[in-house]
């Protein structure tokens, strides 16, 4: 089994695993919660979703993050690669909401 070292080159901690367990756990229970307001602001909203699906991150128009869903192959993911994987989508979304946003009457030239 290879060995898996935070940003830093030191080895990971012991539990980091189990504490990103329970982060996506958090996270898929927040988003349960809280569907019924998702679909209210699913018209102000912006969604992106990484290539196959692992992670979707879903921002305001304005930036504002309000959701990070998991999909299939979230799993298989060691922690720094989900978490790139996260920001990475999450830039995805921003940019869309920006361009969304400067088509808005009022919006950024």
């Amino acid at each position: 089994m290879k060995e898996r070292n935070d940003p830093d080159g030191r080895p990971a901690a012991p539990g980091a695993a189990e504490g990103v367990r329970t982060f996506v756990k958090q996270m898929t229970e927040l988003g349960e919660r809280a569907e019924p307001m998702r679909r209210l602001l699913e018209p102000a909203s912006v969604r992106a979703e990484a290539p196959g699906g692992a992670v979707a991150v879903t921002v305001t128009v304005g930036g504002v993050l309000i959701a990070v869903d998991f999909g299939p192959g979230h799993e298989e993911l060691d922690q720094q690669d989900l978490a790139a994987l996260i920001l990475d989508t999450y830039e995805s979304a921003l940019a869309e909401a920006e361009r969304r946003r400067a088509g808005l009457p009022g919006g950024a030239a």
